[in-house]
């Protein structure tokens, strides 16, 4: 079974050519109005949905320098584990 997308094409295949011009004027119009977006990645499309939604403000892009890191020492403290404190606040 043919789309609708087909059956389209063919109908404009069948259309005399001044008909094929006037429909490829106007497409050439409508599709020069709409600006053209690259193609997104999932990773983009996933991001952008949940900006959509509202769980997250905004999307910060990532971080190239990483010298700024490279020195970097975990901050060492006393007592138990911040995790376990974590758990024990949830309970």
């Amino acid at each position: 079974m043919a789309s609708d997308l087909e059956k389209l094409l063919d109908e404009v295949r069948a259309l005399p050519p001044e008909d094929q011009r006037r429909i490829r004027t106007l497409l050439d119009e409508q599709l020069s109005a709409q600006p053209l977006e690259p193609p997104r990645s999932p990773e983009e499309e996933f991001h952008r949905r949940l900006v959509e939604v509202g769980l997250l403000k905004e999307v910060k892009p990532p971080v190239r320098d990483l010298e700024p890191y490279r020195h970097r020492r975990p901050f060492e403290f006393e007592g138990k584990p911040v995790s376990e404190t974590i758990i024990e606040e949830r309970r």
